[in-house]
This record gives structure tokens, sequence and C-alpha cells, in this order.
């Protein structure tokens, strides 16, 4: 599909891997600011992002995952602008590693928008690499799965409520499966998680990128 440009929107991603580093994973998200003030600051916002990503995602998750960095895409105007910011790695400190899962098992966590249709949501795969999170065949524990949304609400406010405000959200690129002339963005007002049985994201096993 052809880039197409997003007014006052960037796209971020949170960088994970393994203690190992075995894996390269991604889960994405996009935000916007319309008085571009945090466009002036790349290397400023993505501190606000790993910020909150240290105070909110890192207490959510085992020590299976360890976060190291963020990537900021402008995608105000093509080509694309941006940078992938590397930070030491930081393991999760809900639990010490236990037995370890396939990096392909995760729980998808719905971004929900006030817009209605496929082009008004998008999915947050929380990485669930630890076998203590599991309470019965392919379930994740119900106290696990609230602790997640809870974590993801709490990341989202923070973003949005650092020096550089902004709202954090979707973007769609298409509507009724015809692309978009420009990018529209549609903030976040919730997340959850409607089924506790794990997904998976076969792009995350090694050797297979993001």
């Amino acid at each position: 599909m052809a880039s197409i440009t997003t007014p006052h929107a960037a796209k971020v991603g949170v960088r994970f891997t393994t203690p190992a580093s075995l894996v390269v994973c991604e889960n994405t998200f996009a935000v916007m600011d319309p008085t571009d003030n945090l466009f002036s600051d790349p290397g400023g916002f993505q501190t606000q992002v790993w910020n909150a990503v240290v105070a909110n995602l890192v207490p959510a998750c085992t020590g299976e995952v360890v976060f190291n960095g963020i990537i900021f895409e402008d995608v105000r105007s093509i080509p694309y602008g941006g940078a992938t910011y590397d930070h030491a790695g930081t393991p999760g400190t809900a639990s010490a590693p236990s037995a370890p899962l396939a990096t392909s098992t995760a729980l998808s966590i719905k971004k929900v928008t006030g817009a209605l249709g496929r082009s008004g949501r998008g999915r947050w795969y929380w990485p669930v690499w630890d076998i203590a999170e599991i309470d019965s065949t392919n379930v994740v524990k119900s106290a696990k799965v609230a602790a997640y949304v809870a974590a993801l609400q709490a990341f989202q406010a923070a973003v949005e409520g650092g020096t550089y405000p902004c709202q954090v959200g979707i973007i769609s690129e298409q509507s009724g499966g015809v692309p978009r002339a420009n990018g529209v963005f549609y903030q976040i007002v919730d997340w959850v998680a409607f089924d506790p049985s794990v997904d998976n994201q076969r792009r995350r096993l090694t050797g297979r990128g993001q």
C-alpha cells in the first residue's frame, strides 16, 4: 500500500525482546498533536514515551519481556521522517522469569475508539511469554488480563499528559477497503480484552522480524 500523509500525526513503536535478545518485537500506536509542538523535539517526545513504558508497562510484564527502545515516525509528509531510539534493556518486574512460552504467544487487547467499523479499531498484542501467566490451557489468568488493560490505560494517560501533550490513537488509512487520500486519526477511548484465550503472532518468532 502506498504511503499517505496524516495531518499532525506520528506513528510510535515500543520495542521489546527476550532476556537473550532472540527476537525483535514491536507494539505500535499513533499520536496526534494539533499544534505540531512535539515534532520540534522528537528526541524529547520519545523520552516521554519511554518514561511511560518504564512507569506503566514494565511493572505489568514478567522478566521474560525486556523493553529496549522507541521508534518515532513523522507521517505528516512524504517521505516519512523518524528515528529509532535505543534504550538499555529493561525487563518486566511483575515476576521473575519462570518457564518461557513461545514468543508468538500474545493476548489481543482492543484499542477502542469512537469510530464505527473496521477503520475505527485496532489491536495491541501483549506479549504473554511466561507459563506463570496462563491459568489453564490457552487461557490467561484473569488477574493478569486486568493488569495488562490497566497498564495500557495508565500508559496512554502518561503519554498524553507529558511534557508534549498529545492524543494517543490509531490511524485509519482505508475506508471500506478503499485507500483514503489522507489518513484519519482516531483517539483511543478505552482498552478492552474481550477474549482471555491466547492469540498467536507468528511474526514474533525467531527469524521472522517484528
